[in-house]
């Protein structure tokens, strides 16, 4: 009940401008654009980098050349079978919206998502919207919106 008085009062609308490229999250004044990859490290699968390019130089620079895996946030085909893909999604969320907030995390933000037609087909079907939605969630949202 707090919390959600909380998100009620303090929650800011969080715009997230979608593109298979690049997503770009603005929120008040603030602007930040990031590639749509995740860089994880299969042994732990943790999450090394997102919305970044890492080049071979300091993948071996960190002694992991056969254990870091690059991964697009929006692949040729995702199927009901990759449950992992709604994870890598929370986590560049995650990452977006503490970054943006600066780590503030007081008050989920309530999520407008826009340009999601300009996505392949396949990804505006309504199980992409769900996974878009549901990753959202995940990572903290209050309210998830499509314009």
């Amino acid at each position: 009940m707090i919390a959600a008085v909380i998100d009620w009062f303090f929650a800011k609308d969080l715009w997230i401008e979608v593109t298979p490229e690049v997503f770009t999250f603005c929120l008040d004044t603030k602007q930040l654009t990031l590639k749509t990859i995740i860089w994880i490290q299969r042994s732990r699968r943790a999450v090394l980098a997102v919305g970044e390019e890492l080049s071979r130089a300091e993948i071996e620079q960190k002694g992991m050349t056969d254990d870091v895996q690059r991964i697009d946030v929006f692949p040729a085909c995702i199927s009901d079978s990759q449950t992992s893909h709604t994870e890598y999604l929370e986590a560049f969320f995650r990452f977006a919206f503490t970054k943006i907030q600066n780590r503030n995390l007081f008050a989920r933000p309530k999520i407008h998502f826009t340009g999601i037609h300009s996505l392949p087909r396949p990804i505006v079907d309504d199980f992409q919207k769900n996974v878009l939605e549901q990753a959202a969630w995940s990572a903290g949202a209050s309210a998830v919106f499509f314009a």
